[in-house]
């Protein structure tokens, strides 16, 4: 039988030492020297760990990186791998589940501390006070060491070889360790003062990050240094295998290759990231070694990103040009570059672990179940079950679990978005307000009706409803949607309610709708509309301009001027007077006048009639530009001094707001430009949203849009425009979508 060799050596931070300390069991007269003397006098084999992350060694050599990478990709392809490690709930203990047989392998009861990791052919884990190594295929137990206090990092294991690290985490005092496996067995133990993250082990290799910021390959047996990274510019805690080739990551993944050697992403170290905007939970790419690993019932376990990355024909990239991002139990398909959601899926109940592969992404939720999403489209398709529920899971394999057959997929993704929005699950609600700004974020007419059920729905979470009702109120496609849903009126006996109409009123302004200006104020006096809405109908009626709202506006006002017991009608009403005001002008007086002389009235509104009367009483050159030249237009304002500019048309030829015929006009020599902002914005976003502040005289006061990215290469563009100058002579808020 082979002799074990096990040994403690400490790495120091500090320059000024001679070197590693080394503690060997063995002889009694070589227990305690250091390396140099046990080289000498021990004849009981090398001294392993000599040299193990010294302060000397030099960083980015390329020849030696070449020379790791070779070995690397010389390696025989490691065996298939096709397992699940769960941590269970009742009994407490692991169970090892085969997604090839579909079979459980074995479970064992204990006090699980830790997510289980498989290294080759062992499972390590930690329970209370130790790590304990397991068989893989049957459970039989193969080491048990005990931990001093540290937390399991990350444990990596091929062929007869295996690693596992344990660490403090990051700190001016951090310590670690290093535990080298062979055959199941310690053979070395490795004591780090640096702060180390996860191993992987290659082709005899063990590649360890450390430092936050570096990562050393060292060979496997003697634990010698071949070669090291620095990094400028990131960070390095997760060494991992994928497709034969061993990757470094922590907020990018980057490829141990030659150009690793460059000490920066900026300088050609081949790397991916992640440009997909604040997701629901921030998941990091990964976890972060540096810090303790989240216990097994931890949210971590279910809220977090998984992808698969490696390189195919020469080009390194994720596996499908897709991420996963897991909350609970939705999950959602992202392009890396941008963030532009594939599709969306909620499961029935929590995902506990998922892994990513070429083709999908296969998960197991607490129950126990496994099931395959293909990345195309999410389709689901059973790949096992379990048969125990799970607190938590780590699932190892390299390709989709044989036996997978997924069918089309017919739900659209507006409806999938809308799918998760209405979820009731009241833990959910950042991942279904992200489902509504990604709704709103779409052009498709029945988009408007999704939002549209969701701003009316009662049941719906607060901040879910609210960000639906936003987004209606400025969505500007689907016209039909909108008047359908202004139409409806609350009815016991038909079982309908009354639509959301402050939200609805904001649409129909966006869209420049005046067809929906008699169904606004159809509802003016329906005893179902809601003060707030009555406001937000006359400020819609108003900026619309439709004249024929004046009349039914002065009879709200004149029958409830004097309710003083409700603030939200008194600031309606106020809005009432403004809006009649702004549509009728002069003969607004008819209305005003008995409401600003009206003791017994609301003393808000009764004010709000009186300045209005004192504004409309105004000579014409004291309500204009103080040039009497100036001509009032139907609503009692004044053209600028001078009239309208050589290249406008007359009052008489203007519009009396703007239209979208008139925005399409203005925008016209700009267009080729705004749709190269699109194609150079970052995730090349298929649509853009502008919302465009006009002035009076038609210049552009302010432009914002969504996404952000398009908002800087388009602003000055809208910018340079001009708009057609209106009847109505004030400031418009007008929208425009580019495509």
């Amino acid at each position: 039988m082979r002799a074990k060799r096990s040994s403690v050596v400490r790495a120091s931070e500090s320059r000024g030492r001679l070197g590693p300390r080394v503690a060997r069991r063995g002889p009694a007269a070589c227990t305690m020297m250091t390396a140099a003397l046990m080289a000498a006098a021990c004849g009981g084999g090398t001294s392993a760990g000599r040299g193990v992350l010294a302060p000397t060694f030099p960083d980015n050599r390329r020849p030696d990186i070449e020379a790791v990478v070779e070995r690397v990709r010389a390696s025989a392809p490691r065996a298939a791998r096709s397992v699940l490690v769960g941590v269970t709930a009742e009994p407490p203990g692991i169970v090892v589940y085969d997604l090839g047989t579909r079979r459980v392998s074995w479970s064992r009861p204990g006090a699980v501390a830790s997510l289980p990791w498989v290294a080759g052919s062992l499972v390590v884990v930690q329970e209370r006070g130790g790590v304990l190594g397991l068989d893989l295929a049957s459970g039989a137990e193969r080491f048990r060491i005990d931990d001093g206090g540290l937390g399991l990092v990350g444990a990596d294991g091929e062929g007869a070889w295996a690693a596992l690290v344990l660490s403090t985490g990051g700190g001016v005092q951090a310590r670690s360790r290093l535990v080298v496996l062979r055959d199941g067995e310690p053979d070395s133990d490795v004591e780090i003062e640096h702060a180390v993250g996860a191993p992987a082990v290659r082709g005899e290799l063990v590649v360890l990050p450390w430092g936050a910021q570096n990562a050393s390959v060292l060979e496997v047996e003697s634990l010698r240094e071949l070669a090291r990274v620095r990094l400028e510019d990131d960070m390095l805690g997760t060494a991992l295998v994928a497709g034969g080739d061993v990757l470094l990551a922590h907020r990018a993944v980057y490829l141990v290759s030659p150009q690793l050697a460059s000490g920066s992403r900026r300088a050609g170290a081949v790397a991916l990231t992640l440009d997909v905007g604040a997701l629901p939970g921030e998941p990091p790419l990964l976890a972060d070694t540096y810090r303790p690993a989240a216990p097994p019932h931890g949210a971590a376990h279910r809220v977090r990103l998984a992808w698969y990355a490696h390189r195919d024909g020469g080009s390194f990239a994720f596996s499908d040009s897709t991420v996963y991002h897991l909350f609970y139990r939705v999950v959602t398909a992202l392009d890396p570059a941008g963030g532009a959601i594939r599709w969306m899926t909620p499961l029935d109940r929590d995902v506990v672990g998922a892994a990513a592969v070429a083709g999908g992404l296969v998960v197991v939720d607490e129950r126990g179940r496994l099931t395959a999403l293909r990345a195309t489209d999410g389709a689901a398709a059973s790949a096992g079950e379990v048969g125990k529920a799970l607190i938590a899971a780590r699932i190892v394999l390299d390709a989709m679990p044989p036996g997978v057959v997924h069918e089309a997929r017919s739900t659209s993704l507006p409806d999938q978005l809308l799918e998760v929005a209405s979820h009731p699950d009241a833990r959910l609600v950042p991942v279904r307000s992200y489902a509504v700004a990604a709704l709103a974020s779409r052009g498709e007419p029945e988009v408007t009706g999704h939002l549209i059920a969701l701003c009316e729905d009662a049941r719906a979470a607060a901040p879910v409803r609210a960000s639906a009702c936003e987004a209606l109120t400025r969505r500007n496609a689907g016209p039909s949607e909108v008047l359908a849903a202004l139409e409806r009126r609350a009815s016991f006996l038909e079982g309908t309610r009354t639509p959301p109409l402050a939200a609805l009123a904001g649409a129909a302004v966006a869209m420049g709708e005046r067809r929906a200006v008699p169904l606004l104020l159809a509802h003016l006096r329906h005893p179902d509309t809601p003060a707030e809405a009555v406001a937000a109908i006359a400020r819609a009626v108003s900026t619309l301009g439709d004249r024929d709202a004046v009349a039914p506006l002065g009879d709200f006002l004149r029958l409830y001027h004097a309710d003083d017991d409700d603030p939200a009608l008194a600031r309606a009403l106020v809005a009432i007077v403004e809006a009649l005001e702004r549509l009728a002008g002069p003969a607004a007086r008819e209305w005003l006048e008995p409401v600003a002389s009206d003791a017994l009235g609301v003393a808000a509104v009764r004010q709000a009639a009186v300045e209005a009367l004192a504004r409309l009483q105004q000579p014409a050159s004291e309500s204009g530009s103080g040039d009497s030249s100036g001509g009032a237009d139907a609503a009692g304002r004044t053209e600028p001094a001078g009239g309208p500019q050589p290249s406008e048309a007359g009052a008489s030829d203007r519009p009396e707001v703007l239209q979208a015929e008139h925005i399409a006009a203005a925008l016209g020599p700009v267009r080729d430009g705004l749709r190269a902002c699109l194609r150079s914005a970052a995730g090349r976003p298929a649509s853009a949203r502008l919302v465009i502040s006009v002035e009076a005289d038609g210049s552009v006061r302010e432009v914002t849009a969504l996404p952000q990215s398009v908002v800087e290469c388009m602003r000055p563009l809208v910018q340079s425009v001009r708009f057609p100058r209106t009847r109505r002579g004030d400031r418009q808020q007008v929208t425009y979508t580019v495509r």
